[in-house]
């Protein structure tokens, strides 16, 4: 899942979130599994 959102990140923004932990670690925080 993340993997999608950086891919998306990079296409659609123009954002490389590869090398950024910050960003990551709140990317990961947005991401919910849903049940």
């Amino acid at each position: 899942m993340l993997a999608k959102a950086v891919e998306h990140a990079k296409a659609k923004h123009g954002v490389d979130l590869t090398h950024s932990k910050t960003l990551t670690r709140y990317a990961q925080g947005l991401i919910r599994e849903e049940t």
